[in-house]
């Protein structure tokens, strides 16, 4: 198996972020079917998706391609993102086995990953054990529910299976006389096998993973007006890292944040926003943003194409701040400062990342370049 440490724990870093360990429920003649699922899926045009099947391929684990799907807004049709998916129970197995031997050489601890995710991981190994069959059909389903604690509704889920209420799932499969608080017991079971993990024990490059998967670079151009607030006196830029993961990963948040040196940040719950159920860092001060890229560089650099060239752009600016080229000021040759600028609001709002959306982009292109025109009066 010609695979590294570094490359199983940036694989896991990518599960961490933007993986997901799913149960199919299928019914046969009243009895639940339990189908294990792993999925990664890429939500940035990134080469990220094919350096997965190429490593899943050399750990001898097929692995199926779904095609993205674009968002159709006149149709209320949210998009899907390309993903890859791996559903052989022989493969999970694999997959598992790796990400325990590495995390125990690793840490010394033999339940990888953190947060919900190590929780996930390890009821999926449950799923996939050969004791599974021992079970009732309640406690199947109610492995089941652990997973997906909000619904039984998503698009993991069969089409000939209802399911739009836990209680009506029940019916169908003709689960009666359940025993209350059976998912939560073995939930709590398993929970109590998990261990905390020393996060700085853990390889940077699972670190780098979450980053290409979640995180993202940002750099943010906003036209500053003079005192009178008459005319356009300036432009004004800054920097943001931010990094995005679901719910329940908040320790994955504080974990991060004492691997890179961070002062504590506060956690954004997008439930209160947008109704979305995720969370997120943003990391704005110049020091700290620097205390990211140094470490993303000490490790080698980010390997997913679009973030690579996100955090490359992110550095260059910061590094003209730093150079007092961007400084506020009203002084010095405006004339030089206007040109760089120039040169970083093409790349900014170049036209083909002109559908890419970001939390600090607040201008189009060509807005971007009318301010640089007058500036230039």
């Amino acid at each position: 198996m010609n695979i590294s440490l570094k490359e199983i724990f940036y694989f896991m870093g990518l599960t961490q972020s933007d993986g997901g360990f799913f149960v199919l429920v299928k019914s046969h003649e009243h009895e639940p079917i339990l189908k294990p699922v792993i999925k990664l899926t890429s939500f940035t045009n990134s080469n990220t998706l094919q350096q997965s099947i190429d490593f899943l391929n050399r750990i001898d684990v097929f692995s199926g391609y779904e095609q993205g799907v674009a968002s159709d807004p006149d149709m209320g049709e949210p998009g899907r993102a390309p993903s890859i998916r791996v559903q052989s129970v022989e493969g999970i197995n694999k997959i598992i086995s790796l990400y325990r031997e590495a995390w125990f050489k690793a840490t010394g601890v033999d339940t990888p990953l953190l947060a919900n995710k190590q929780r996930d991981l390890m009821l999926l190994a449950l799923v996939c054990s050969n004791n599974i069959h021992s079970y009732s059909k309640e406690e199947k389903i109610d492995i089941r529910h652990s997973f997906h604690k909000q619904s039984y509704t998503g698009p993991d889920l069969p089409m000939n299976v209802q399911t739009k209420s836990r209680a009506e799932h029940e019916r169908s499969l003709n689960i009666v006389g359940k025993t209350e608080g059976a998912a939560r017991d073995i939930v709590e079971n398993l929970e109590k096998r998990l261990k905390p993990t020393d996060p700085k024990k853990i390889p940077c490059d699972f670190w780098l993973g979450l980053l290409d998967g979640d995180g993202g670079f940002h750099v943010a151009c906003l036209a500053e007006k003079n005192d009178s607030r008459r005319y356009i006196s300036y432009l004004s830029f800054s920097v943001c890292v931010t990094l995005t993961l679901e719910l329940g990963s908040e320790s994955v948040f504080r974990a991060f944040e004492q691997v890179v040196g961070l002062k504590p940040l506060k956690i954004i719950d997008f439930r209160r926003t947008t109704g979305k159920n995720s969370l997120q860092i943003q990391v704005r001060d110049a020091q700290e943003v620097k205390k990211i890229m140094g470490f993303v560089e000490n490790c080698g650099g980010l390997r997913g194409n679009t973030k690579k060239e996100d955090f490359e752009l992110m550095k260059k600016t910061q590094n003209l701040r730093e150079q007092g080229v961007l400084k506020k000021t009203y002084r010095g040759d405006r004339g030089f400062q206007h040109a760089i600028m120039d040169k970083l609001l093409f790349e900014i709002f170049k036209p083909e990342q002109k559908s890419r959306k970001g939390p600090a982009r607040a201008l189009t292109y060509e807005s971007a370049m009318r301010i640089v025109r007058e500036l230039y009066r």
